[in-house]
């Protein structure tokens, strides 16, 4: 079994491929093909992003179910049988959309005379294409990080986001037309559906043409929990896409583009503190399985302070220093008066996202996810007519705002919920430990920075570089001082 750190590195090693796709790669598609061409392509992740839905929470109950399942036998039925589930409702959901493609294309988006109406429609037929082995994949990687193969699941990952997204703009230099991108897309995400198929039942120990027996009454006892990360899979959806969905069908093409890139920053705080999330959730489980509460405690207050601290140096960052972000990012490049306000607020909406991690993966760990559930249809009631609202009242400003509303509030509700259960009588000393204290630390650090650049007068790449060394500073010190305190307690 892989250990806690080299999971945390093999999970950032991830993250980084990742983020190079939408922080370094983005600048070509936009110079090759077009802002407006970048709308029709953001307009992919929402789709992928709601057709997650019909998973019906399946991969995140597999990958539980592999966490501690030592039977082989029965995970490879469960494997077989949730598999053939996930690939019909794919299917039939890549059928409905290539049959809405016109419609799509004539009736929500807002292309005007930007985008050739024609290419956009094949373009989105062939987002179907896409979305199929896409999605399997994520199946197949899940169990991987069930299996605690993180460094294994994390190469896979790494390849295909540095194929899809890098070596595209090879043919795009030749050929830049959008049809060419997704048909880039499509061929790159059959060949490592394949690949991580093959991973996962070898790690299992099994050929590539084993399969177990379809046995729907196995995953009875599961579909209590798979239904609420169903549930869970549409609050993550309606939190990260609702804003972009609605934004899309009310604006010019190019708009939805610009708003889509200051969602893209927004992501940083995720994105950097959810490697740590991510391996410490297969180890919180392990814990409820053998009962260790004292270590499940200790772990989960630790790791959680390290979540916080990554997260609030990432969206106090972003908020202090977003016109240097923008002008590194898009040299040369004017960016729309919205672009500031907003990415300000879409990334401290992302902050409370990425506060959510730790309450959020000891809910599971415990096999828990009834309240979340409850959680995310409060959260589509608010959300849904709030986003009409604003954006009525407030343009483009206001389609921000329901982002950070609901996280915040979801924060709230998801920690309150989760202590009172599995960390009862720790909450004080996890409020302040876990969350106030780093996030002061990161405000303080950030602030120290922008005050310097300031100062000095520094330039955009020199103020960001500063910014990154204060974070690095105040890292380490956390760091240091969480490995003394757990020390002193062993």
């Amino acid at each position: 079994m892989a250990s806690f750190r080299s999971n945390v590195v093999a999970n950032y090693l991830g993250r980084a491929t990742s983020m190079a796709s939408v922080y370094v790669f983005v600048l070509f598609y936009v110079s090759l093909l077009g802002v407006e061409a970048f709308g029709i392509i953001s307009f992919y992740t929402i789709l992928l992003s709601f057709a997650s839905l019909f998973d019906v929470g399946i991969s995140a109950t597999f990958s539980r179910q592999a966490a501690f399942q030592t039977d082989r036998a029965e995970l490879l039925d469960i494997f077989t049988t949730f598999g053939r589930v996930l690939l019909i409702s794919q299917v039939v959901v890549a059928g409905a959309v290539m049959v809405l493609a016109l419609p799509i294309t004539r009736h929500w988006l807002k292309l005007g005379d930007a985008v050739d109406a024609d290419m956009a429609v094949t373009s989105v037929r062939l987002m179907t294409v896409v979305l199929v082995p896409q999605l399997m994949m994520s199946f197949y990687t899940g169990g991987l990080m069930g299996l605690q193969r993180q460094v294994q699941a994390n190469v896979i990952q790494a390849c295909f986001s540095l194929s899809r997204s890098g070596l595209v703009i090879l043919p795009l230099l030749i050929w830049p037309d959008l049809r060419v991108f997704f048909l880039w897309q499509a061929a790159v995400a059959l060949i490592f559906a394949l690949l991580s198929r093959r991973f996962l039942l070898s790690a299992m120990g099994h050929g590539m043409a084993h399969s177990g027996r379809f046995v729907f009454e196995k995953i009875k006892p599961l579909m209590g929990y798979s239904a609420g990360m169903l549930a869970m899979t549409v609050i993550a959806t309606i939190n990260t896409q609702l804003d972009k969905l609605v934004v899309s069908s009310h604006f010019a093409i190019a708009s939805f583009s610009y708003y889509s890139l200051a969602s893209s920053l927004a992501q940083i705080p995720l994105a950097l503190s959810q490697p740590v999330a991510m391996a410490l959730f297969p180890r919180l489980t392990t814990y409820v399985a053998a009962g260790d509460s004292t270590r499940l405690s200790a772990d989960y207050q630790r790791q959680s302070a390290i979540i916080t601290l990554l997260g609030g140096l990432a969206a106090f960052g972003i908020v202090a220093f977003t016109p240097e972000l923008l002008q590194v990012w898009f040299p040369g490049h004017a960016m729309p008066d919205f672009m500031v306000p907003v990415t300000r607020i879409l990334a401290l909406g992302g902050l409370f996202r990425s506060l959510q991690l730790g309450p959020y993966y000891l809910s599971l760990a415990h096999g828990e996810n009834r309240f979340i559930a409850v959680l995310a249809g409060l959260a589509l009631l608010i959300s849904v007519p709030l986003t009409f609202i604003l954006i009525g009242h407030y343009g483009l400003f206001g389609a921000a705002i329901p982002w950070l509303l609901v996280n915040g509030i979801n924060f709230i509700a998801l920690s309150t919920s989760s202590h009172r259960r599995f960390h009862r009588g720790r909450t004080g000393q996890w409020l302040w430990g876990a969350v106030l204290g780093p996030l002061s630390l990161g405000a303080a650090a950030m602030a120290l920075a922008r005050a310097a650049a300031n100062g000095l007068g520094l330039g955009a790449i020199a103020s960001l570089a500063l910014a990154g060394v204060a974070g690095a500073l105040a890292l380490a010190a956390s760091y240091i001082n969480l490995t003394r305190s757990g020390s002193e307690r062993t």
